[in-house]
């Protein structure tokens, strides 16, 4: 990428999901890794984050590498983390029932 092209994709506000607002150690931990790798903190925002990272990669036709092209590996780490909140869920409601029992 020339740098008139990376000056404009690092200043773009064209899109509402070029420039999102994150911590300093939400920045530092996701650094340049892609969704297969690193996702939000904020699990009702994975399925977001993962859909922008490709509207973004095809929006200014960035390349992929290898694992960004088996989507499977994000699926899978979405799919990781809705079984683990489910699993909270299902605890934190075996225990709420408990207590009104």
């Amino acid at each position: 990428m020339g740098a008139a092209r990376w000056e404009a994709y690092a200043n773009d506000q064209a899109s509402p999901d070029t420039l999102i607002a994150a911590s300093a150690a939400s920045n530092r931990s996701e650094a340049d890794k892609h969704p297969a790798e690193w996702l939000p903190s904020d699990g009702s925002y994975h399925c977001t984050y993962a859909a922008t990272w490709v509207g973004t990669k095809l929006r200014w036709n960035l390349a992929v590498d290898d694992t960004e092209r088996q989507p499977s590996r994000v699926l899978e780490t979405i799919s990781s983390w809705v079984n683990s909140a489910s699993a909270a869920m299902t605890t934190q409601v075996s225990a709420r029932t408990r207590k009104s029992s």
